[in-house]
């Protein structure tokens, strides 16, 4: 999301978003290795120190994709899938 609307904000979609995606996870991976001081490197334990926080990301993740995956592509083929599984006893 953090890359996602901006990205589509200045109209960059298709492959050239796939780029810009590509692009910055490496510059975020460089980032962190060479930050080796505050941010323990490419090898760091922070997460290890509070499982906490890794639970509560993982749980926010669960919660937003419950939220927006009605909305989105997967929602609607799931819509179909179960649309046409009701429709399919009528149709015998």
């Amino acid at each position: 999301m953090i890359i996602g609307l901006p990205c589509f904000r200045f109209k960059i979609v298709g492959h050239y978003f796939a780029l810009v995606t590509l692009a910055l996870s490496e510059v975020t991976r460089l980032l962190i290795v060479a930050l080796r001081d505050q941010t323990g490197g490419s090898l760091s334990d922070a997460f290890k120190q509070f499982p906490a926080l890794d639970l509560a990301i993982y749980g926010l993740m669960l919660v937003l994709f419950i939220i927006y995956m009605p909305k989105g592509i997967l929602g609607t083929v799931f819509e179909v899938w179960r649309k046409r599984s009701q429709a399919a006893p009528a149709a015998r």
